[in-house]
């Protein structure tokens, strides 16, 4: 298949480039339909998806593309493209609407390869999807009210943003090449024109197409298509630069800038004839850019009757009916507000597809109605969008750099005059219960129309209920209502969202429209926030903070309420108050297990509960749900205490704003209070958490500085931002120990940073005076504290070397953002200081080779020059990053004088090509003399470096996927080339980057490590990272007490101070440290700070006054404080200090002292959690928990008192077995009658594989034998050793589920369901005869995989095969065609199918199953099972290298010990006795013949009693589980010895 090859070529392209995509997904799609979804990052496994795919299914035209087209959008990222290749109009035409509302609302582009043009596509049936042979007939690709063949897709690629190629099946390959040229990361798009022409004046016409290039453009793309003739690009200079790919009707090509200046570009051209003189053509031609340099629109509305504060998200289209807002957030542009007129936004426009303004564009100069901040603007149209208006894109045209800079917004905006509304505000959907909701349909146009409505649900709960032909009748200025039915399997848990998609379409232009509906299980609509208080008291860098929410439900049914508060990292949460009514209900710390126990039994009894625990490395998000009754008021007040870290020279209190609402009382309140003067306090502008923008109108600029004269002028101070209206305000008092701040932004203030309301950081920053060396001392209620920073001590210089990662990953706007920090810091570097830039991705390289650069004899802006034009391209090589950057580093660790010599530039230079430092360096760079390198390195070496501070700072946003991959590895290499002589400071950039890695990379060599979110403002916090890590003050730095007068301190030794920074060091005073005869006020204890300067030891002596006249005079509101200030750091110490413990006894020790006083102290941390409850309900509820304990501890006793009484009878029973003549009874039983059906059920499935499956491990090689399962009755056969298989029988009763392999180490499950079903021709012995005894046969009817860790869960039925998803996306594959789906590395596959017997192969990363499905004539649908084993498999599962256990009736015997004995050597006769020892258990058994499982071949057995009694791990009741996917309870059952 050619469209397969082209695929696999673009996808080896694309790997490891800058271009190449996140995640790639397949969707194969035929008649009927098959859902076969490949979704991953990794490009070997979609090519080996891509490989297995072979032509099948439907054989005639047309084919579900609808349908596989909606299931790529369904499954594939936001903002993605997806190319459909296909030869076949679109039988399921039908859902175009649904699927055209999906791709808008997720903002993805559908290009379509068509290798037919349809033009022969008029036959019938097209579009009778429900395959009843109904007629439609399609003209001019029209079908009612639905596009049709090539018209259909046109329309999904106009709507899209997409295009349309049609290309002959010999041209696929040119085809496939323009896409591979298109498919490009970090596209925007530059400007984009439909010209339109007309051959009745001529035959030929001039195409001139120009567009803007500015400096921040690195890449052209171009692309055109229709009858446009020959094309090129021409550059500023008007210099052909490089012509156009034509395939048909389509054009596309790619271009470097580097080689030409920015300005006016141009694409040029000539049409030819179109073929009938007088005929309509057009041209419709792109050109993006690869640019860090854009902006991204976001658009609002609400109903012009509406206040301002009711603006939200627009969900679908905006309508004629609606107040439309535009909010452009800008990147890559530090101020688009520039007085700079080289350097700013200038205008935003809307125009058509032609290129013509629809509405009049608006100037930023002064324009009031615009408002603008530094990277944002948003402007308002109250009156709405006119109804006649062409659809339009929105540009923005500026300058940058002096050069002209334009953007275009990715699609059309089209308004409708039609509006779609679901109205489940008052509806709670519950799973396995039917729900309804109305959704309204309002026609706003000039007349009457017929719209046709379409359900689309990415978890198909939802369809349309009640209306005939999906289709209602509405006049103009009307509306209409239709119902839809939400069915919601049961298995489903409460939380689980699904998007419905709701779509109208009438027969009128501009009728379209479309509204997504978000269906959350056990939830609807929140109710109102009615108030958010934020108070905050701050006792000498301790702070607690109150979060108060007042919620109301003014609905007549309840509503779920959430209550979200984001908290500091380092924060304790103290407790959670929640008001219902008149009710108040506290929370208590209790034990983590005790807590939990407690919150699930209220929940399931339906009390009132809260619950608040924390993970490790939590983002520390705390988040608790109420149902809330209706007309009711709830309050939820949280109270959680931190330590402020003093960093750069300020302590930072931040508090997240996000009441996801504009709210009419919203207010901050923050209390200072300090032993020593606030020296100044600061408010930044609020900050966004998403564009990092900041309304600088509420920017406190002028910050108070208490620096001044302190007894004179005003008792109280107060300064407010300016502006229309105040909203902080800052006030001091008279000796300025204390200060408060208060910030109230009103509904106008709140609807300016957003009409969604606040949502973003609020931070005070503040710093003390210092005035003694040594720090300053606190004492309260019998604790200390002391605070000290080294302020004394002058910043030494430094040695530097930055190692970035500029791989593919950083592509874009992180980039962007990496390389603003690094400018500034490079910017802030001293003359004395030494610094290089180590850039890796595949291969490492350094700015300059072999030496380490000194500030005063380089040219700063080299540097700059350097990152700036860096881009990011390949993989992530980290093991050769370090390598490189301790070379360079290495010579200045040794003797500081080192004799030139010529010789040894020479090897340095040597041993630099090595490493490729050189290569792919900038034009610039090349130029530099060899001769300036070596003069820098001979001034280099001459200095001594002896006294600088020498450090690498480290950022990646990923894992190794070059070189050495093993972090581990990585880890030893850098601590054993380091030797602790530099510091190692790491930052982690975004969301996949291993965090764990990074610490102990730091925490090793003697550095901090930090992560960094690339939705917050990175570069500003990257650049104060780097500048609060690379002033280390002071070294090995002690702060010790008299040891008779203080115990218990907290850590009191840091490997380093840097400038800016503090450490705290907090105590006990011992309560017999002063005798009685030592008087109050000569109360003192003697304290020690030691360690060193860059240059000198350092001793400082203090004392710190413990006598109670001290604390009197302090401003501290709770006497406390010191208490819980040491308490804090001493769990934090305790905890960290466990979790670095080897020892378990030690780290249980540590644990437990850390609970103790957790709970003492009313902390929540990792070992406790806070549970909310009346104190009537916790009574009742601790009675019924400890009910349970007693009940569960009295059902252990009795289960092992069967246990034992089991082993009495098995042990009976064994002797029993012994005897000769019993055993011939039991074979009487146990042997198998074949007489109910035949031999064929098994022979004809023996090699028939199909192609694809053999590509599937073990599936079709004839060697590939059992490695475990049953067949039939059920009989399972086992493989011991290769001449050593163990037999036996397991019977069952109906609905009975017995667990056959359980994986505890990578979480899987596998369950089967047993039924049975009388003997046609039982067989039976002389005695069941005699006492008539009825047999049944016992099969097994369904199988339940569960694959925890991805999740996944898979049923298996005779009949189909069911995928569901972690996410709630379920997926069936019938067995009567041959089809197949991958999940997350789980791939099923059928593939074979006969008429009545279906083969199934589910296969993991290392393990294949085999299931066989049997539906013969009038037998019970039953299932055989086995594990696939394949001799030459170093992998298969029953050679396990590391030989760990499995449990389940077949995994027992995995990888156990097997010898036994035969009373023959020679000859092997059925009936034969043996002795076997099965990982250690003695059993006797008897020779049989039964079929592999794999194959159905007949093998040799030896057979043991029925359940494999006396050699199972378990009881035959352990086996047996709850349900179909449950886990086993093993961890709870006691082995049989």
């Amino acid at each position: 298949m050619q469209p397969k090859k082209r695929v696999e070529r673009i996808t080896d392209h694309l790997r490891n480039s800058t271009d190449s995509p996140q995640e790639y997904l397949l969707v194969p799609f035929n008649d009927p339909f098959v859902p076969q979804v490949t979704n991953t990052r990794s490009a070997s496994q979609f090519k080996r998806s891509l490989s297995r795919l072979y032509a099948h299914g439907g054989g005639d035209l047309p084919e579900m593309a609808m349908s596989g087209i909606q299931l790529a959008i369904e499954n594939c990222r936001p903002g993605s493209t997806i190319y459909v290749i296909t030869d076949a109009p679109a039988k399921d035409y039908k859902q175009q609407d649904g699927v055209i509302a999906q791709a808008i609302e997720k903002q993805i582009v559908i290009v379509v390869l068509l290798t037919n043009d349809l033009s022969s596509c008029r036959q019938n049936g097209v579009g009778d999807e429900s395959g009843k042979g109904g007629k439609t007939t399609t003209t001019d690709g029209q079908s009612g009210n639905f596009k049709t063949c090539f018209n259909l897709y046109q329309q999904l690629a106009d709507r899209t943003g997409g295009r349309v190629m049609v290309v002959g099946k010999k041209e696929i390959f040119r085809a496939t090449e323009i896409i591979q040229s298109s498919l490009k990361q970090g596209l925007v798009v530059l400007k984009r024109q439909l010209i339109n022409f007309n051959t009745a004046t001529s035959d030929f016409r001039d195409i001139g197409f120009l567009f803007d290039v500015d400096p921040s453009i690195t890449e052209i793309v171009v692309e055109a298509s229709g009858q446009c003739g020959s094309l090129n690009i021409t550059n500023v200079d008007g210099d052909v630069a490089t012509e156009l790919q034509q395939v048909g009707e389509t054009y596309t090509t790619s271009i470097k800038t580097q080689d030409h200046p920015a300005g006016r570009w141009a694409v040029m051209g000539t049409t030819g004839n179109t073929g009938d003189k007088g005929a309509e053509g057009s041209c419709e031609i792109k050109s993006s850019g690869k640019s860090t340099a854009g902006f991204v629109l976001t658009t609002v509305v609400k109903a012009k009757t509406e206040p301002d504060i009711a603006y939200r998200v627009l969900n679908g289209m905006p309508s004629v009916e609606h107040s439309v807002g535009f909010l452009l957030d800008f990147y890559g542009l530090n101020d688009i507000n520039n007085t700079d007129i080289r350097q700013r936004i200038e205008r935003v426009r809307f125009m058509n597809e032609k290129g013509a303004d629809v509405i009049t564009p608006l100037s930023l100069m002064g324009n009031s109605a615009i408002k603008v901040n530094k990277t944002s603007l948003q402007f308002y149209m109250e009156g709405g969008l006119p109804l006649n208006i062409r659809p339009f894109y929105v540009v923005i045209e500026g300058r940058l750099q002096g050069k002209h800079f334009s953007r275009v917004s990715n699609r059309l905006m089209s308004v409708s005059h039609t509006a779609v509304q679901c109205e489940i505000d008052d509806v709670v959907f519950r799973a396995g219960f039917e729900s309804y909701f109305k959704v309204k349909v309002a026609n706003n146009g000039p007349r009457e129309d017929n719209f046709t409505m379409t359900v689309s649900d990415e978890k198909s709960f939802a369809s349309l209920n009640g209306t005939s032909n999906n289709e209602l009748r509405i006049r103009a200025h009307s509306s209409r209502y239709f119902v839809v039915r939400v069915n919601v399997p049961e298995t489903l848990a409460e939380g689980t969202a699904s998007k419905i998609t709701i779509s109208a379409k009438g027969w009128r232009p501009g009728s379209f429209q479309y509204h997504v509906c978000t269906v959350v299980l056990g939830q609807n609509k929140r109710p109102k926030v009615n108030s958010f208080q934020i108070r905050g008291t701050i006792s000498s860098r301790f702070a607690e903070t109150t979060v108060r929410s007042t919620v109301t439900n003014d609905a007549d049914v309840a509503r779920d309420a959430e209550f979200e508060v984001m908290l500091p990292a380092e924060a304790f949460i103290s407790n959670l108050t929640m008001e219902i009514g008149n009710e108040t209900v506290v929370g208590s710390i209790e034990e983590k297990v005790k807590a939990e126990k407690l919150f699930k039994k209220a929940r399931k009894l339906g009390k009132v509960a809260g619950h608040v625990a924390v993970r490790d490395h939590s983002t520390q998000v705390y988040r608790t749900n109420l149902l809330v009754p209706a007309r009711t008021t709830v309050v939820f007040q949280l109270t959680y205490q931190q330590l402020l870290k003093r960093i750069r020279g300020m302590y930072e209190y931040s508090l997240v704003i996000d009441p996801d609402q504009p709210v009419r009382h919203l207010s901050v309140d923050v209390n200072i209070l300090e032993s020593s003067a606030i020296k100044f306090v600061s408010v930044p502008g609020f900050k966004t958490d998403q564009t990092s923008r900041r309304n600088f109108e509420d920017e406190i600029i002028d910050s108070f500085d208490g620096g001044g004269d302190q007894n004179g002028g005003d008792k109280s101070s107060s300064t407010r931002q300016g502006g229309a209206e105040s909203s902080t305000s800052i006030t001091f008092n008279h000796d300025r120990h204390g200060c408060h701040v208060r910030y109230q932004p009103s509904l106008t203030i709140q609807t300016a940073h957003s009409p969604l309301g606040m949502q973003g950081v609020y931070t005070i920053q503040f710093d003390v005076s210092r005035e003694q060396s040594s720090g300053k001392s606190i004492v309260a209620g019998g604790y200390f504290a002391h605070f000290f920073s080294a302020p004394f001590l002058p910043n030494p210089p430094k040695m530097l070397t930055f190692v970035i990662d500029v791989s593919g990953s950083m592509l874009g706007h992180k980039m962007a953002q990496v390389k603003q920090a690094l400018r500034n810091a490079i910017n802030s570097l001293q003359p004395e200081d030494y610094f290089n830039l180590v850039f890796f991705n595949n291969r490492p390289k350094a700015w300059i080779p072999s030496i380490m650069a000194p500030v005063k004899d380089i040219d700063i802006e080299d540097a700059i020059d350097y990152v700036s034009k860096y881009e990011p391209e390949g993989g992530t090589n980290i093991g050769e990053a370090f390598d490189l950057a301790f070379d360079l580093m290495t010579p200045y660790l040794t003797a500081p004088e080192q004799p030139e010599d010529e010789d040894d530039d020479y090897n340095l230079l040597e041993f630099d090509v090595m490493h490729d430092v050189t290569a792919h360096q900038p034009d610039d760079f090349e130029e530099m003399h060899d001769r300036a390198r070596r003069s820098i390195r001979k001034r280099a070496e001459s200095e001594s470096v002896r006294e600088h501070s020498k450090m690498i700072v480290f950022l990646t946003d990923g894992k190794p996927t070059v070189g050495s991959l093993n972090l581990d590895d990585i880890l030893t290499k850098v601590k054993e080339v380091n030797k602790e002589r530099v510091a190692v400071h790491t930052i982690g950039f975004g969301t996949l980057v291993d965090m764990d890695f990074l610490n102990k990379l730091s925490g090793q060599n003697g550095g901090v490590s930090r992560r960094v979110f690339e939705s917050l403002d990175a570069a500003v916090q990257i650049h104060n990272f780097i500048e609060e890590v690379v002033t280390p003050v002071m070294k090995n730095v002690t702060i010790n007490f008299e040891n008779d007068k203080v115990e218990e301190l907290t850590s009191n030794q840091v490997r380093t101070i840097f400038e800016g920074s503090e450490i705290i060091v907090a105590g006990k005073i011992l309560k017999d440290a002063f005798g009685e005869e030592i008087s109050r006020s000569s109360r003192s204890i003697r304290g020690q700070v030691r360690g060193q300067s860059m240059n000198n030891d350092i001793s400082i002596d203090f004392y710190i006054d413990a006598s109670e006249d001290v604390q009197n005079d302090q401003p501290i509101t709770d006497k406390v404080f010191t208490e819980r200030l040491w308490s804090y750091l001493r769990i934090k110490e305790l905890l960290n200090k466990a979790k670095l413990a080897e020892n378990s006894t030690i780290k249980d020790a540590l644990k437990q002292e850390a609970l103790n006083m957790s709970l003492s102290y009313n902390f929540v941390t990792p070992l406790t959690s806070l549970v909310t409850l009346k104190k009537e309900d916790k009574e009742e509820l601790e009675k019924l928990i400890t009910a349970d304990e007693d009940k569960e501890e009295e059902k252990r006793k009795y289960l092992n008192e069967i246990e034992e009484l089991e082993r009495r009878l098995e042990s009976t029973k064994e002797k029993l077995i012994m005897d000769t003549s019993t055993l011939e009874d039991y074979d009487d039983v146990v042997e198998e009658d074949f007489s109910d059906y035949d031999e064929d059920d098994y022979g004809e499935m023996k090699y028939s594989f199909s192609p694809e499956a053999l590509k599937i491990r073990g599936a079709g090689s004839s060697s590939s034998k059992s490695g475990g399962g049953f067949y039939g009755d059920p009989h399972f056969v086992i493989p011991m050793t290769n001449d050593f298989n163990l037999c036996f029988n397991w019977d069952g009763t109906t609905n009975q589920i017995y667990n056959l392999f359980f994986d505890a180490d990578n979480d899987v499950t596998i369950n089967g369901e047993f039924t049975i079903t009388p003997r046609k021709l039982p067989r039976l012995s002389p005695r069941q005869l005699d006492n008539g005894v009825e047999t049944f046969h016992t099969f097994v009817s369904s199988l339940g995989f569960v694959f925890g860790k991805i999740p996944l869960i898979i049923t298996i039925t005779p009949g189909n095969v069911t995928m569901l998803t972690g996410n709630g996306a379920r997926y069936r594959l019938p067995l009567n065609s041959r089809s197949g789906m991958e999940i997350a590395g789980v791939s099923v596959h059928v593939v074979e199918v006969h008429e009545s017997v279906s083969s199934i192969l589910v296969t993991t990363e290392k393990m294949t199953f085999k299931i066989i499905s049997h539906t013969r004539r009038s037998l019970t649908p039953y299932l055989d099972f086995s594990i696939l084993n394949d001799d030459d498999d170093d992998d298969a599962i029953t050679s396990d290298e590391d030989g760990r256990e499995f449990d389940g009736i077949i995994g027992q015997f995995v990888n156990i010990d097997v010898t036994h004995s035969r009373s023959h050597d020679d000859v092997i006769v059925d009936g034969e006795l043996t002795t076997a020892v099965i990982n250690g258990k003695v059993a006797e058994l008897k020779r049989r013949h039964r079929r592999d499982p794999a194959t159905l071949e007949q093998v040799s057995c030896w057979q043991a009693a029925d359940y494999a009694k006396g050699l199972t791990s378990y009881t035959r009741e352990q086996y047996i589980v709850e349900g179909i996917v449950a886990r086993p309870r093993y961890h709870t059952a006691t082995k049989i010895q």
